[in-house]
């Protein structure tokens, strides 16, 4: 997977019809057409993209993902700067959709088919219609623009070196809401009803019957008998949700200036900086297999059947 993405990356960026010796240089008439070919020959530009490519797998086992076109700044150091940003900026937000997103569900699923769960079924669905990037836009409008409350772009403010830990935790947290909201709705309201069928699909089993004939309390037999049922569908879905949250990071850090690896891809393609694309998408896929490998591993967590001797 890591190699076919790699290369499928490499293709299109050699496909697009810019030079990254020209955006390199720009129309800077100092540099000669002589010193354009020398910067194509360092970096392996003037060979086929199959040899680019072959080369660029050598070095990899090495983990070196060579230097930027731009600055010259080895990749790996780049993204190593990145990274911790965007990994926050998920983790977070997966837990914002999994602790909002499984009440949610449950509570529409114990009151099916009542003016509640009509009301929720209406929110959730708007809300899994809502285009993220325009979402995020209208969020920094009405409650960093208008309302004023949360910041609107950046980390931290340049000033965050006078800061005392409780304050620069503080100020991280504030700023973390709306790239949050923006990264979640999506998710939260599609796990919410997955939760709400999977939930429902686990009230008519047999097994709760029985134990609602045994005179159980209904909230024991909702929460500890049904519930961890129907959470098994809801942890395979997690594989489908994180690579979302990490392709969805290039568009809410690129709105809202959030200095993650996202925003460097994006930076990197509009630049046509190829080892930095090539870097990012390399290190996007493996956290999405390292999710996916992750999430079959909870299955089994949650679900004893099908755990290996």
């Amino acid at each position: 997977m890591l190699i076919g993405i790699s290369l499928i990356t490499l293709i299109m960026m050699h496909a697009s019809p810019a030079d990254p010796a020209s955006i390199r240089y720009g129309l800077n008439p100092e540099v000669s057409g002589s010193a354009r070919a020398q910067f194509r020959e360092l970096y392996n530009l003037d060979k086929p993209v199959r040899t680019q490519f072959v080369l660029w797998l050598k070095r990899i086992v090495k983990l070196d993902f060579g230097n930027s076109f731009i600055d010259d700044v080895p990749v790996i150091r780049k993204i190593g700067e990145r990274l911790p940003a965007t990994l926050l900026l998920g983790i977070i937000s997966m837990l914002v959709i999994y602790l909002i997103a499984i009440p949610l569900g449950v509570s529409s699923a114990v009151r099916p088919n009542t003016l509640y769960d009509k009301i929720m079924t209406v929110v959730v669905f708007v809300g899994y219609a809502t285009p993220t990037f325009w979402f995020a836009l209208l969020l920094i409008m009405f409650f960093g623009i208008h309302l004023g409350w949360f910041p609107i772009s950046g980390m931290r403010p340049w000033y965050v070196e006078y800061y005392s830990f409780f304050d620069s935790f503080k100020d991280l947290m504030w700023r973390l809401v709306l790239p949050v909201a923006a990264t979640s709705l999506v998710s939260l309201a599609g796990i919410s009803r997955y939760m709400r069928s999977s939930m429902l699909e686990a009230l008519h089993q047999d097994y709760i019957r029985t134990a609602r004939a045994k005179g159980l309390r209904d909230t024991r037999v909702v929460y500890k008998h049904a519930l961890k049922n129907a959470l098994l569908p809801i942890v395979t879905i997690a594989s489908m949700i994180i690579p979302s949250l990490i392709g969805g990071s290039f568009i809410i850090e690129t709105i809202f200036a959030w200095p993650g690896m996202g925003r460097l891809g994006y930076e990197a393609i509009m630049n046509y900086d190829y080892p930095v694309v090539m870097g990012v998408g390399v290190i996007a896929t493996f956290l999405t297999l390292l999710g996916l490998i992750l999430a079959d591993i909870m299955y089994a967590v949650v679900d004893p059947r099908i755990r290996y001797e």
